[in-house]
């Protein structure tokens, strides 16, 4: 193999297939031959240049990733979180973060998101292609995998098209920390409790499916379009609210009607709309919990009254991603309930690198679920 051919991000609405010469790996490092890589709002928003942070131009955008060991180095097992060995060919998965391990977060606070770190060493999606070994991205053949990163072998069980909803599963991690809060005071999220989801995209679906196997006593959930919430239904939610039919104030009359004029005991922001926060306050019972992980790129402002968040003394959590040790989790999570849900229905395109704006596009357009690159 001579050289490896990746969609590269040039500046903001410019994307373009190139050819990069096939890297040499070091004696700690590894090679992926990519399989699957998600196409998620995120990677929408990095497309366009709308996000809170300077992007480093070019770039291979793609971090929902799956692939085969192509090619390892003597000592690359030390990455493998949870398996002794890899063997050439084992498929695998990457926690999108490379993490110091030295900066105050990551030594007294490792059980949070990889994205406190302070000294970030490198993020797959994110990292600039424009030295060697240039494959930092998953919208590409291959992708060259650094000394530290997290590598998680993907149990037999589970299918590549499957195994790559890891990522955006493990994007959901907010409701365990919801779940932890819950004791006789009733905070946070227990048994039989109301989840209310605002959002009926992956992240949404797959929030819900926590919520259900984690015991939610009834799932609401507030989205569109219709084949969305139809979908949803199959993952656990009981009721669905159409926001193009439903206006605000009769979403929340609907949600106290069905529940017992309170609110929901949780209330999970998956849309990454800001005005979505705001409806959050009022559809959270008192002395309820928001999580907030739909904004993980900032896309705007909205105002609300801060005197609904001590009215109501709400707990709020804020997600900034996932610890590294949420991929394993989560693998066994996807593995036990994999012939009780139909997760292949979350995969409604793929696209090969050529075609990736095509995707990006009818995600804009609301058209996908799950969108994969197939390169």
């Amino acid at each position: 193999m001579s050289y490896v051919k990746a969609a590269v991000l040039l500046e903001p609405n410019k994307l373009e297939v190139q050819n990069f010469p096939y890297p040499n790996i070091s004696n700690e490092s590894m090679i992926i031959k990519i399989k699957y890589c998600g196409i998620c709002g995120t990677d929408k928003n990095i497309y366009s240049g709308k996000v809170p942070w300077k992007l480093k131009y070019p770039l291979i955008p793609g971090h929902e990733i799956v692939g085969e060991v192509y090619e390892m180095g003597d000592d690359a097992n030390s990455m493998v979180a949870n398996s002794k060995k890899l063997e050439l060919g084992d498929l695998v998965t990457i926690v999108p973060g490379v993490r110091c391990g030295k900066c105050w977060f990551c030594r007294y606070l490792p059980h949070r998101a990889a994205a406190l770190c302070e000294n970030v060493k490198l993020v797959y999606g994110l990292a600039s292609c424009a030295e060697p070994p240039h494959l930092f991205g998953g919208w590409s053949e291959f992708i060259y995998i650094v000394p530290g990163s997290w590598v998680y072998k993907i149990p037999s069980i589970l299918p590549p098209e499957i195994a790559v909803l890891i990522e955006p599963l493990a994007a959901t991690n907010g409701i365990d920390r919801a779940l932890s809060l819950h004791s006789f005071t009733k905070e946070g999220f227990g048994p039989m409790d109301t989840v209310v989801i605002q959002g009926s995209g992956p992240i949404g679906i797959l929030a819900a499916f926590r919520a259900k196997v984690y015991g939610a006593g009834r799932i609401i959930m507030i989205g569109a379009p219709d084949f969305r919430l139809k979908l949803a239904e199959k993952f656990g939610v009981d009721y669905t609210i159409n926001i193009e039919d439903v206006k605000l104030e009769d979403r929340i009359k609907e949600v106290y009607k069905l529940t017992e004029n309170r609110g929901a005991d949780v209330v999970v922001e998956c849309a990454g709309v800001p005005d979505a926060f705001k409806e959050a306050l009022k559809l959270v019972r008192r002395g309820g919990t928001v999580v907030e992980l739909g904004h993980f790129t900032s896309v705007g402002t909205t105002d609300f009254d801060p005197w609904w968040i001590v009215y109501k003394d709400v707990t709020i959590i804020g997600q900034m991603g996932y610890p590294p040790t949420q991929f394993g989790k989560d693998l066994i999570l996807l593995s036990k309930y994999i012939d009780i849900f139909p997760f292949k229905e979350l995969i409604t395109h793929k696209f090969k690198l050529e075609h990736i704006e095509k995707g990006l596009h009818l995600l804009s357009q609301f058209k996908t679920v799950k969108a994969l690159v197939e390169p």
